[in-house]
């Protein structure tokens, strides 16, 4: 019997939190699901964080890291 792929939602939004766009997979895991919205983050810019939902059930929250500090100078 083939795996049973699961339809998943993934809500994004920029940093001021307003949604920015929002897209759908079939995947057969929530581990796909969290590398689906890892490689939408990394070549999606002006998303900062994902939301991933299975029908009802929130299955994740990916968040853009912060910039590292720049270096200070005196």
């Amino acid at each position: 019997m083939p795996p049973v792929n699961v339809l998943y939602a993934f809500y994004c939004s920029g940093e001021d939190g307003r949604p920015v766009g929002f897209q759908a997979h079939e995947l057969a895991s929530d581990h796909l699901a969290l590398q689906a919205a890892g490689a939408l983050l990394q070549r999606t810019p002006d998303v900062h964080q994902i939301a991933v939902w299975s029908g009802v059930r929130p299955v994740l929250t990916l968040t853009r890291p912060d910039p590292p500090p720049l270096p200070f100078e005196v």
